[in-house]
């Protein structure tokens, strides 16, 4: 088979158990995948907060990242990724790339550096004046910037949340000037007006130690090893809305949170497009992997599965509470701040916070075993024959889906090409024989992207 177009790997696939044979091969190879996270690399990292994560208010998300556009007809989503720009730093403008969208045990799932992660929720901020229509089936929230979480090293690696409330942030000071980092810290000492200083500033702040005062990292009190919980994510963007809007009683900040024993992964997608159409900033929380449904009376599914306990010693949230949502809009809860040092600062602000009330289990179910929804097919590019613009694997009658790989004689990675359903589909990538990436570049439905 001869090489069209190198092209980048964002199909829908996990990290294998075991390294791949080596070489051209006449036989094809399956290999099983595994839920697990990803690991560094020069070109992302990901580092998870110490502790547990889930679907809890509670609990620390595993990843932060921008909901800033969809396309429904091919199930796609497009993040602004604080963590995927570890070499390149900051972005002021995002390139998106498609994030394949599936549902697996009822959640709603994608794929972040080959890895699964599940959306759990997100946190909301409605804007004055937004749009309340019916969501197109294709949206892109231009102009949102990207920004690093690893702008500074190491401490700023469990910071994906306030980055990402940074980048909303900027987002709307285009339209709302007075949450422009240029006017909220005009009075600091070292002010500097370039960009770069600007948005360190709003996430954790340029110089140790962090976080700054009232940077989104300390407004979140979000832990250098810790991350950052669902509950303090909202208390920062309310504090910071409550502090610099002109109008801030204009402004919501809503929970929208899957329920994990009864999931609507589609319920919770369309939310989830609905909100981006209409404006709002859409700050997306994942963990890493799927969690296994639950048996009707609540046990676990099988002891051989890794669990994740809740912590309910994390602070309270915001206490002045309108309609929440989740994925079936059911139930609502109003949460306490009377015993909560973090909210005497804050129990007069108006920006409204929705608490929704969460039904989950004492522990979050991640699968340490095989996922069989989607096994990971790799095969050896020669194997994959061409008939009528639709490739199949030889021998066999249903179009390919899975990955072909070429490798050097030396036994190096050459290429990897994704499929789904006989078409060329997601980031194909090249390799030089020393490892660095040559040239990538993404296809869909055998089109080039880009």
């Amino acid at each position: 088979m001869k090489i069209i177009f190198i092209k980048p790997i964002v199909l829908c696939v996990w990290l294998f158990l075991h390294s791949l044979p080596t070489g051209c091969s006449d036989e094809s190879s399956q290999e099983p995948v595994k839920n697990c996270p990803p690991e560094a690399t020069e070109n992302y990292r990901y580092d998870l907060p110490e502790g547990k994560t889930g679907f809890s208010t509670e609990l620390p998300m595993g990843h932060c990242m921008v909901f800033a556009g969809y396309d429904s007809d091919v199930m796609e989503l497009y993040l602004c990724d604080p963590a995927d720009n570890l070499l390149t730093g900051h972005s002021f403008k995002a390139i998106f790339k498609p994030h394949k969208v599936e549902i697996i045990n009822g959640f709603c799932t994608t794929v972040i550096a080959e890895q699964r992660a599940t959306i759990t929720g997100a946190i909301v901020i409605k804007p004055p004046n937004r749009k309340n229509t019916l969501p197109p089936s294709r949206w892109s929230q231009y102009g949102m910037p990207d920004l690093s979480q690893h702008a500074i090293q190491p401490e700023w690696d469990c910071y994906c949340a306030p980055t990402s409330a940074a980048n909303v942030i900027l987002y709307f000071s285009n339209s709302y000037p007075e949450l422009s980092p240029t006017v909220v810290f005009a009075d600091d000492p070292d002010f500097n007006s370039e960009e770069e200083w600007l948005s360190n500033r709003l996430i954790a702040g340029n110089q140790s130690p962090f976080p700054q005062s009232k940077s989104f990292a300390d407004r979140m009190f979000t832990s250098m090893d810790g991350g950052t919980t669902y509950k303090n994510i909202a208390l920062g963007l309310k504090t910071y809305i409550d502090d610099n809007a002109h109008n801030p009683s204009n402004w919501a900040i809503d929970y929208v949170i899957e329920n994990e024993q009864t999931p609507d992964g589609m319920a919770l997608w369309n939310k989830l497009t609905s909100h981006c159409a209409n404006g709002d900033g859409v700050l997306l929380c994942v963990i890493w992997g799927v969690p296994l449904p639950s048996s009707p009376n609540g046990d676990l599914p099988n002891e051989k599965f890794a669990e994740t306990e809740r912590d309910d010693s994390m602070d309270s949230a915001p206490s002045k509470v309108q309609k929440s949502e989740t994925a079936s809009n059911e139930g609502f809860q109003e949460l306490s701040s009377s015993d909560s040092t973090q909210m005497a600062e804050t129990e007069n602000r108006s920006v409204e916070i929705v608490i929704p009330e969460i039904e989950h289990n004492e522990s979050v179910i991640i699968s340490q075993m095989e996922i069989n929804d989607e096994p990971a097919v790799i095969v050896d590019d020669f194997d994959l024959i061409e008939r009528k613009g639709i490739w199949f694997l030889k021998g066999q009658d249903q179009p390919f889906t899975g990955k072909a790989r070429r490798s050097y004689p030396s036994g190096k990675t050459l290429l990897e090409i994704p499929y789904l359903n006989g078409k060329k589909h997601g980031m194909q990538t090249i390799w030089e024989e020393n490892g660095a990436i040559m040239r990538k570049v993404q296809w869909r439905d055998d089109q080039r992207v880009r």
